[in-house]
Formats: C-alpha cells, sequence, structure tokens
C-alpha cells in the first residue's frame, strides 16, 4: 500500500516543461521579395561600377583626344608660319633680283653681271643677258603671286615700272638727245629653294598676267531713301566738323563727334599730318534700321607741299537728341554692302 506521502507525491502535477515556439513557415511571397530585393541592390551595384569604369576610361580617352586636338592645331600652326615665312622670303628674293635684272647702265655690262652673281646660277652668266646699249632703272617692284612648279621649284609673279633713258643722234651727227619713258612690265621669276636658301636656275620671262586685272569691274552706286534737306544741312555740318577733328585734330577731339558704342579705334586723328579743306558732294539716306549713311566726297591738303587730294568715303551714322554721331567709317561709296 502506498504510503499517504507517496500518494501525494503522485497526485502532484508533473513539471510542465517550456514548449518552443514552433518555426513560421516561410512563404514562397516572402523568399521571391528577397530575392527581388538582392537583384535590385546588385543591378544597382553593377551599374555604379560600370559606369565608374566607363568614366575612367572617357576621361583617359578625353584627355588624350583633347592633347592630340591641341597638339595637331599647333602642328598646323607652325607648318603654316613656316610655310608663309619660306613664300614670303622667296617672293622678297626674286623682287630683290627683278630690281638689278631691270636696271642696267650704257656700257656696263660686267658691272651689270656682278650686280646678278648673288642670285643666279654660275651658268646664266656665261652669255650676254642685256647689251647694255642703254640705260634702264627699275622703280616700283613688287612679287605678288607664287605658284608651285615642284615642291622646291617655284614661280614667282613681279610687277614692275622701269624707267628708260635713251639717246638719240641729232641731225648734225655730233649731239644727243637723252629721252626718258616709263613703262611697266611683268616677269615671271623660276625660283629653286632649298634648306632656306634660294637661286634663280633659269632666265626670266616676260609675261603679260591679266590674271592680275579685272577691266570689267563695274561700282554700283547707292541708292536709299533721302532724308530732308533740313536734316541734310544738320548732318553736313556734323560731318565737317568730324572731318577737320580727324584730319587736324587728336582723339580727344575726335571723339565728341562719335557715337557711344563705337569702334573708337578706327579713328586715330592724323594730328595736322593733313588739313580738311571742303566737302565737294554730300548725299544722305536712311537705311532700313533707321540709321544714317552719309556718302560724301572731300578734299584734303598735304602739309608737306600744300597739294589738294580728292578723299570719298561713306559714313554710318545715327540721331541722338537732334545730334548726329558717326557710328562708323567705310572706305566704299559704291557697291556697298548695306540692306
Amino acid at each position: 500500500m502506498k504510503s499517504k506521502t507517496e500518494e501525494k507525491d503522485s497526485k502532484k502535477k508533473p513539471d510542465r516543461q517550456p514548449k518552443a515556439k514552433a518555426a513560421k513557415p516561410k512563404t514562397e511571397e516572402y523568399i521571391m521579395k528577397k530575392n527581388t530585393g538582392m537583384k535590385v541592390l546588385r543591378a544597382i551595384f553593377w551599374v555604379i561600377l560600370i559606369f565608374i569604369f566607363i568614366r575612367g576610361v572617357a576621361s583617359i580617352f578625353k584627355t588624350d583626344t583633347q592633347k592630340e586636338a591641341e597638339q595637331l592645331i599647333q602642328d598646323f600652326k607652325d607648318q603654316y608660319n613656316d610655310y608663309t615665312s619660306e613664300n614670303a622670303e622667296i617672293m622678297a628674293f626674286a623682287q630683290n633680283f627683278t630690281k638689278e635684272y631691270l636696271t642696267y647702265e650704257n656700257r656696263k655690262e660686267e658691272e651689270y653681271k656682278s650686280r646678278l652673281k648673288p642670285y643666279v646660277t654660275s651658268g646664266l652668266l656665261t652669255g650676254s643677258l642685256v647689251d647694255c646699249t642703254a640705260d634702264a632703272e627699275a622703280g616700283y617692284v613688287q612679287a605678288y603671286r607664287i605658284e608651285d612648279y615642284t615642291e622646291e621649284q617655284k614661280d614667282v609673279y613681279v610687277f614692275a615700272e622701269v624707267c628708260y633713258t635713251g639717246r638719240s643722234l641729232n641731225e648734225d651727227g655730233q649731239t644727243y638727245t637723252t629721252r626718258e619713258t616709263k613703262n611697266t612690265v611683268t616677269l615671271r621669276v623660276p625660283v629653286y629653294a632649298k634648306g632656306g636658301s634660294y637661286i634663280i636656275e633659269d632666265l626670266p620671262l616676260m609675261v603679260e598676267d591679266e590674271s592680275i586685272y579685272i577691266p570689267e569691274y563695274k561700282t554700283e552706286p547707292y541708292y536709299g531713301n533721302a532724308v530732308s534737306d533740313e536734316k541734310a544741312s544738320a548732318i553736313k555740318t556734323s560731318v565737317e566738323n568730324f572731318l577737320k577733328a580727324y584730319f587736324e585734330q587728336d582723339e580727344s577731339v575726335i571723339n565728341y563727334y562719335l557715337g557711344g558704342d563705337c569702334d573708337k579705334q578706327k579713328f586715330t586723328g592724323l594730328n595736322g599730318r593733313f588739313s580738311f579743306e571742303n566737302i565737294e558732294k554730300i548725299s544722305c539716306y536712311q537705311d532700313t534700321h533707321n540709321n544714317i549713311v552719309c556718302i560724301v566726297e572731300f578734299k584734303i591738303k598735304d602739309a608737306e607741299n600744300n597739294v589738294k587730294m580728292l578723299q570719298k568715303i561713306n559714313l554710318s551714322m545715327t540721331e541722338s537728341g537732334g545730334k548726329f554721331y558717326i557710328q562708323d567709317i567705310n572706305l566704299r561709296t559704291g557697291n556697298l554692302n548695306i540692306k
């Protein structure tokens, strides 16, 4: 028989152990959201990484491209400067030769050859280039065009004005009459150039170079809306004052007649080198922008010899407060680029 104590113990409730919480099963929706989020993060990470890489590479190429472009421009400038410098030297060389070639004195052939010697090949001096039976002197000489025959051989066109002095025997058979004339001539001069050195490799040829002339060029006068006689009179007074200041004064006076936004560097005064005489003719028009176009013919006097000379200009002017101001000055009085 169980004792009372045992019976009591047997009646005691068994010890309760804490029950472990059952793990909540992961649903399919949760797993998909988690995977999607990771994919987005990975995608953003790779996009950023690729962007940084591409930008870095691009900056390298951009730097190289910019340096290449700058170097290309500099090389072009250097080549252009070398080309223009060499051409200028070749033309100057041909020009100096032409002056000596067209200048000679009667019975001084050896002296003539000695002057040509620094310019020409020795073979050109073996024969008689000019018989030197009269005098000639080249005055104005100008090389104006150069053409390539080969890379090192150039043809230079040179224009010259020559004064010729000749003598003719008089009827008495003992005395001479001296006669002077002037004429122009154009030469095509063959120059060999190498390493900054030049030589006339053959005799020049006398040519008629019509390409330097435009015989049928026509000047079309400008016609616009003429201003009133009253306004034209006021404009003429302003132009006379401006021209007097321009030829006889300095900028401090000239600026008084100029518009506020004009390029004042165009209006440097001549400080009395010439004096303004008078306006011969003036025509004033108003263009489509309400500016005044003033065509002026006037005379100036040279302070050195008091010779009067005709000048022609067109002035762009504006009106402000009843006064007229010069905005621009141009040499042409016809074929104007005014709309």
